[in-house]
């Protein structure tokens, strides 16, 4: 009994593991999405240098340090395709790439003719440098859990300093600030603010896919755990009073009951794939017959595996067609699998009486509805009547390899 006391504590809702937090998703959601985004910012980065090289008036020392510096993001970037970048990283490692964003300014302010930092209304120079990380340091959750209620102010307050930041260099370099300073540094401004908004709408959008997918894990979560708790830990309940009371034909029962609790569920887990194994379908269908009825004919699949909605179809269209044969009384079935042109095509033969005329007809039958479920998704269901009770008849069904409406995710 102790057997069936320590498996009943394992399997009790206190044992529950618990439900992974939204915010937990959301860092891995947005983390997977922001790997290989990091690597393009630091490209963009690098075209931004290489254009102020180009357009603004500097010197040679100045345009050679420039250039290294433009080389240096293209191979952060490359690393970052491989390794990851800072927010992917986290930690100390955003700041390291806050440091350059805010040293810019002051950087392009030393390096043109003295007057000439943010003379243009268009933008300050180097304007596009803060752009990309802007954005990612937006939608990417890099701050810790305990500031979460103020995240969104910090975020704001850092974008914007950043847009702000030029206009005080030029009143601190130029000693004034003139309409056309004022003009560049809000076209920057815009510029920032525009993409922080953009990465905050994204991270929005990814925390409410984040919650959506942690809400359908929950119900995943519950549903499990009330199969465990209601089919499996009841079935051991009922062993351990048939052993107790000295009851071997309430332990059998049980432990049938538990068999085919466990098998119903391995049925709807192995159609929850995005790929189905045929083998895994066709095997468990068999099994769960083979003590009412005897299996002639068995495909060989080996590995082929279907679409999930055609895993599922062939699933229902299987368990339907094997009911029917039982139900009427059938002594043995024969089931043959193949795929030609597109299609899926089972067959399942039993050596019943003939199917009743029109018997795929009637509304209230399940060979109709399983016909209709077909038909919907571009197949159908073919019942052929024998000539005499003497031989098989069979009922064919097809499925096309790719359903209606499915896309295939890679």
């Amino acid at each position: 009994m102790e057997v069936f006391d320590s498996m009943a504590e394992a399997l009790s809702p206190s044992s529950r593991a618990p439900v992974p937090l939204n915010a937990v998703m959301t860092r891995t959601t947005i983390r997977s999405l922001v790997g290989r985004v990091e690597s393009v910012a630091f490209v963009i980065q690098a075209f931004a240098i290489f254009s102020t090289i180009n357009a603004d008036k500097l010197s040679h020392n100045e345009q050679t340090f420039m250039i290294g510096f433009a080389v240096l993001h293209l191979v952060v970037g490359a690393v970052t395709v491989r390794f990851g970048g800072p927010f992917y990283r986290g930690s100390f490692w955003p700041l390291l790439w806050f440091a350059p964003v805010f040293s810019m300014p002051v950087m392009m302010a030393a390096f043109v003719p003295p007057g000439d930092y943010g003379i243009s209304p268009v933008c300050p120079q180097l304007c596009g440098y803060p752009v990309s990380p802007v954005a990612i340091a937006a939608f990417y959750p890099w701050i810790g859990n305990q500031y979460k209620p103020i995240s969104l102010w910090i975020k704001g307050a850092i974008a914007a300093a950043i847009a702000l930041e030029p206009l005080i260099v030029m009143r601190v370099v130029n000693g004034t600030i003139t309409s056309y300073n004022v003009r560049g540094t809000l076209a920057q401004a815009i510029m920032v603010g525009g993409m922080w908004a953009a990465g905050e709408a994204i991270g929005r959008i990814c925390r409410r896919a984040a919650a959506s997918q942690a809400e359908l894990l929950r119900k995943e979560y519950d549903r499990q755990f009330g199969y465990l708790h209601s089919d499996i830990e009841t079935g051991l309940r009922l062993a351990e009073m048939g052993y107790r009371d000295h009851r071997p034909d309430q332990v059998v029962q049980a432990l049938k009951e538990l068999s085919t609790a466990v098998l119903e569920e391995r049925m709807r887990l192995s159609v929850a794939q995005q790929y189905v194994s045929v083998a895994e379908v066709i095997g468990l269908h068999i099994r769960r017959i083979r003590q009412v009825v005897s299996v002639q004919a068995i495909p060989r699949v080996d590995v082929m595996t279907v679409a999930q909605p055609t895993g599922a179809l062939l699933s229902r269209a299987l368990g339907d067609l094997l009911k029917n044969s039982i139900t009427h009384g059938a002594a043995s079935v024969w089931i043959d699998f193949r795929v030609s042109a597109g299609l899926v095509h089972l067959e399942v033969a039993d050596d019943a009486p003939p199917f009743p005329p029109r018997a795929a007809d009637d509304p209230t039958g399940s060979l109709f509805k399983l016909r209709e479920a077909l038909r919907r998704a571009g197949g159908d269901l073919i019942l052929e009547a024998s000539t005499s009770e003497s031989e098989r008849k069979a009922a064919q069904v097809t499925i096309p390899t790719t359903p209606h409406g499915w896309a295939g995710r890679g």
